[in-house]
C-alpha cells in the first residue's frame, strides 16, 4: 500500500508566502566562531564613544551580519534624543568583527526618523566610512566615524550601519548578549526585504534569541541644549498683552515722576 504524503494546496502556498515576506526575504547571518574569554573587551583602533551614549557593557558575545549572496544590508538601533546633552551629534563609533581574510569593510552610518515604532523608509542622513578590521573571531574593534553636521530629530531615532556583504562578505557588527545588558530595540532589512523592516524581537531567526543591544554608540557636544517651547496664536497674543501692561505701567511711572 503506497501512503502519500500530504500536499499543500497552493492557494495556502501562496497565502503563506504573503503573510511571511520578512522571513523568506531577509538573510541575515551570526559568525561560528567562540566567544571570547569572561571580561574580554573590543580592542578599539580608534575612540569608542565611551563618553557617549553606550547601550552596551563593551564585550561582544556575537555579531550581526549576512550572508555573502546579499547585496545591501543594514542593522539599526533605537536612540533617543532625550538620552543625549543635546541633539547636534559628533560621531558615531560602530564595532566591527570579521571571520575571514579580508580586513577592509566600507560602509555607511545611516540615520532614520521613527515611523510608528519603526525606521522609515529613507535614512534622513547617511555618512560614508570605511574600517581595516585587525582582530579575527569575535574580538571587535569600534571605529569613530565623524558626523559632524548630523542633529537627530526629537524622540526616537534609528543609527546603524548599512553595508554591501556581497563584495564584504564575513563582517559582523559586535553584538552584547550579556544578561545584564538592557534589551534595546533593533531592526534589520536587506535588499529582498523591498523595504521592510524587521524586528530582532519578533524574528524566528535563533540568531537573535539572546539579543540585547548593538555595539554602535552615539556622541554628541557635551553642552546641555534648552528647548524652548513654540508660542502658538494664543500664547503669542497672551505674550503681547503682557508685554504692553509693562509698558504702560513704565509709561505711568515716568510720568508720576
Amino acid at each position: 500500500m503506497r501512503i502519500e504524503s500530504p500536499r499543500i494546496p497552493f492557494e495556502i502556498f501562496a497565502i503563506l508566502l504573503i503573510a511571511c515576506p520578512a522571513a523568506l526575504s531577509a538573510q541575515p547571518a551570526a559568525p561560528d566562531a567562540t566567544p571570547p574569554a569572561a571580561g574580554a573587551t573590543a580592542r578599539g583602533t580608534g575612540a569608542d564613544c565611551a563618553d557617549g551614549l553606550a547601550l552596551d557593557d563593551g564585550v561582544p558575545e556575537t555579531g550581526y551580519g549576512w550572508v555573502p549572496s546579499v547585496p545591501d544590508g543594514e542593522y539599526v538601533q533605537r536612540f533617543l534624543s532625550r538620552q543625549l546633552p543635546n541633539r547636534r551629534l559628533e560621531s558615531v563609533c560602530v564595532c566591527w568583527l570579521r571571520t575571514r581574510d579580508d580586513a577592509d569593510v566600507d560602509f555607511e552610518v545611516v540615520f532614520y526618523a521613527d515611523a510608528g515604532g519603526q525606521p522609515a523608509a529613507e535614512p534622513y542622513a547617511a555618512v560614508p566610512a570605511s574600517a581595516n578590521v585587525t582582530p579575527v573571531g569575535i574580538v571587535g574593534a569600534f571605529f569613530e566615524v565623524d558626523v559632524t553636521g548630523v542633529s537627530l530629530p526629537r524622540g526616537a531615532s534609528y543609527v546603524g550601519a548599512r553595508w554591501d556583504p556581497s563584495s564584504d562578505p564575513f563582517f559582523f557588527l559586535c553584538t552584547d548578549t550579556s544578561d545584564g545588558t538592557e534589551p534595546v530595540e533593533v531592526f534589520y532589512r536587506d535588499e529582498l526585504a523591498e523595504g521592510v523592516w524587521t524586528s530582532v524581537f519578533e524574528s524566528n531567526d535563533p540568531i537573535f534569541d539572546a539579543h540585547r543591544a548593538l555595539m554602535i554608540r552615539v556622541r554628541s557636544g557635551t553642552e546641555t541644549a534648552i528647548d524652548v517651547p513654540a508660542l502658538g496664536a494664543g500664547g503669542l497674543a497672551l505674550l503681547g498683552i503682557v508685554l504692553a501692561t509693562i509698558a504702560i505701567l513704565a509709561l505711568g511711572r515716568r510720568r508720576s515722576s
